[in-house]
């Protein structure tokens, strides 16, 4: 049999705050981890025997692989991020002002009295 959304809502009452506890250690985003393992159980046509285990062994295996793919994405993200050109490119001039008198064509000489 199913399971209810009273059923439901005493488990995640009654579990999640540890199971997000639990999962933390492996991972940055633990919340959704153990949300994804309480969407799980509530597609299972029937619910495990041993509720509290398997619980906490789908939120561990979720937060390992939560874990790896987001090393992964960093790695190539990184990758991608060293091979592509700089959008600027550091200047000689710090503050600018070459740049600009040259844009504006303007030579800027001190003026004399004499």
């Amino acid at each position: 049999m199913a399971m209810g959304p009273d059923q439901l809502a005493e488990l995640v009452d009654r579990y999640a705050a540890a199971l997000v506890l639990y999962a933390r250690q492996w991972c940055a985003c633990p919340e959704d981890v153990v949300q994804t393992a309480f969407l799980k159980l509530v597609r299972l046509r029937v619910p495990p025997d041993n509720l509290l285990p398997w619980l906490y062994r789908v939120v561990r295996n979720g937060a390992i692989d939560a874990s790896r793919a987001a090393r992964r994405r960093h790695k190539y993200e990184s990758a991608a991020a060293t091979a592509a050109p700089r959008w600027f490119a550091p200047s000689d001039d710090p503050t600018g002002l070459d740049a600009l008198r040259h844009h504006l064509g303007v030579v800027c000489q001190p003026t004399r009295k004499t």
